[in-house]
């Protein structure tokens, strides 16, 4: 039995909390799990040397940490999930030089980092100067909700989706400018976000002069997610940055034609089966938008594709990989 201690922090309503729940309610039998007792903030700089010193004080074989936080010199063998490198790219300077010589150098003493696609992979072994070997990609997942059978949801217009959240480098500004520059307003296709509408967005609308064709969802809870997905006539995700891009996986699962980026990892984990565009280039998502909306025949064709793709990716492959990955740690230790 390999006994396996683990940053709780991470768990919750967040992409990184879903992705740790899922690992977690497929825990094999063979390896005990329980939560570090640490509730010091993620956010504070000191956290590795505190999760260290915490980690020193317990008998484990292995630690985990679900999010990019790792524990300085734990004398216990660890496990490091890491996203993305968000972080050194559209967060402030001193973000960067907190990777760059402080988790870089921690890094390097890590048993193991697990990352969620290659392309984080390929960037860290770049940025950190890691071996291959040092990393294994597991890849994401969707829960079973998502599916092609799942009932849509009827809002009473059609819709393209956008799920996430506002960061810079979701490029939701640039999204609402291509929308107006489309053909879908004039043809009484709305645009949905998840969440609420914001004074900043509220003021593009007004620009635009599409307030009226932009409507926003407020909270969705999860298990009502996959009809909204469902019920939109494209999912739209052009972010400029991602470590795998779920509502991608999320959109194709459910049988819903998906326009995504042609950067980051979004090749990778669309394959053929999106429309890839610039996401610098407003004629080029614009006219996405207008192909999917009024095109059957290609519609039909992405969405065969997509749900072709989707099944490529399963939590329950993904879970076996990653809890072997325990284990090696485990009884290498």
């Amino acid at each position: 039995m390999i006994d396996l201690c683990y940053d709780a922090r991470w768990l919750g309503a967040t992409g990184i909390g879903s992705v740790a729940a899922a690992m977690i309610k497929r825990k094999p039998n063979d390896i005990s799990l329980r939560p570090l007792t640490y509730s010091g903030r993620i956010s504070d700089p000191l956290s590795p040397f505190k999760l260290g010193s915490e980690l020193r004080k317990l008998r484990a074989d292995v630690f985990w940490s679900p999010g990019f936080i790792p524990p300085f010199s734990p004398k216990t063998p660890d496990v490091i999930t890491v996203h993305d490198l968000t972080h050194l790219h559209y967060y402030s300077a001193a973000h960067k030089i907190y990777y760059d010589l402080l988790l870089r150098n921690i890094y390097k003493k890590s048993s193991k980092i697990v990352t969620v696609s290659e392309f984080t992979k390929n960037e860290l072994m770049e940025w950190g100067g890691f071996s291959s070997e040092k990393i294994d990609v597991v890849y994401n997942s969707v829960e079973s909700g998502f599916n092609f059978n799942v009932e849509k949801i009827n809002l009473g217009w059609p819709y393209i989706f956008y799920a996430g959240n506002r960061r810079e480098y979701k490029n939701i500004d640039r999204m609402i400018e291509a929308y107006s520059l489309s053909e879908l307003p004039g043809a009484g296709v709305k645009l949905l976000l998840t969440g609420k509408l914001e004074s900043k967005i509220g003021a593009l609308l007004d620009k635009l002069n599409i307030q009226t064709m932009v409507e926003f969802s407020g909270f969705i809870p999860d298990n009502d997610l996959p009809r909204y997905f469902k019920g939109a006539l494209a999912v739209v995700y052009i972010s400029l940055y991602e470590g795998f891009g779920l509502p991608i996986l999320e959109g194709m699962a459910t049988g819903v034609p998906v326009i995504t980026s042609n950067l980051s990892c979004m090749p990778e984990i669309a394959g053929n089966a999106a429309f890839l565009v610039d996401p610098l280039n407003l004629e080029e998502i614009s006219s996405a938008m207008n192909k999917i909306a009024s095109d059957g025949y290609f519609r039909n064709s992405l969405i065969v594709a997509g749900l072709n793709r989707a099944k490529d990716f399963s939590w329950d492959v993904s879970s076996r990989k990653f809890w072997d990955i325990i284990r090696e740690v485990g009884e290498n230790r």
